[in-house]
């Protein structure tokens, strides 16, 4: 894992290609399927992807003590054969805290953490939240831009945020291109930005050489140990073939 002072270079050197989210699995009673979890990852990992992030599309419905075992489980079944890395997040800033500590505990690469809907009502707050979190925890923290939220970070936001020593990547999830577009012209020199929307690839690799698709769950969906059409796309299209890339994506 990287320390704060690492982050942002770990994240230029580490943070690329194909990562992707998957859900965590519960058993028909509702508990945590762990057997799932590792039956995923496993799955996953033959998708020959770089990294793999948990917790995301669970964290409202999950008690705190859930979350953490289901950190506990993916990271010992990732094995460090990629980049891990958890979803902290929650309402309360100390639970927040409490995640991220227990993540860096289990050996978790990094956290990705993103504002509370409700409480944070405007860009100084979303930022204040950041920016404690952040003081508080020796991580690297992926900055998570989603409607989910309640308040989407403007581009200046996120240029504010990239200057926190340990927050060294932003997904910014809001499928709108030009505000990406502006987030790479702001702070695409000290943070990895990503735009997670396939359709807009091409434009991000073509005008600011975009190294990573953050969370990208058609990785794990559109694709198998056989056939990883993405990866060749977003090869194609590093590589400079456009026209190959386009055909490839075409046929996806």
């Amino acid at each position: 894992m990287a320390s704060r002072k690492e982050a942002k270079e770990w994240a230029r050197a580490n943070v690329k290609g194909l990562f992707t989210s998957p859900s965590i699995p519960f058993t028909e009673d509702l508990q945590l399927d762990e057997a799932g979890i590792r039956k995923n990852v496993d799955y996953i990992l033959k998708l020959k992807v770089n990294g793999i992030g948990f917790g995301f599309t669970e964290p409202w419905v999950c008690t705190i003590e859930e979350r953490k075992r289901a950190m506990e489980v993916a990271v010992d079944a990732v094995d460090k054969k990629v980049v891990a890395y958890l979803h902290a997040a929650d309402h309360s800033v100390a639970e927040t805290i409490n995640l991220v500590t227990h993540a860096k505990n289990v050996g978790a690469d990094a956290v990705m953490v993103w504002a509370p809907y409700e409480w944070a009502k405007t860009q100084d707050m979303a930022y204040d939240f950041f920016e404690y979190v952040a003081s508080k925890v020796d991580i690297a923290i992926f900055a998570y831009n989603t409607y989910h939220s309640g308040l989407s970070l403007t581009p200046e936001t996120i240029a504010r945020l990239a200057k926190i020593p340990n927050v060294c990547a932003v997904k910014d999830a809001l499928n709108d291109a030009d505000h990406a577009l502006r987030v790479f012209e702001l702070c695409g020199d000290q943070i990895v930005v990503s735009d997670p929307f396939e359709e807009h690839l091409f434009t991000m690799i073509e005008r600011h050489d975009q190294q990573v698709l953050l969370g990208t769950t058609s990785v794990q969906l559109m694709q198998s140990h056989h056939y990883q059409p993405i990866q060749e796309y977003f090869d194609l299209a590093k590589a400079g073939k456009v026209a190959e890339a386009t055909r490839k994506y075409q046929e996806l």
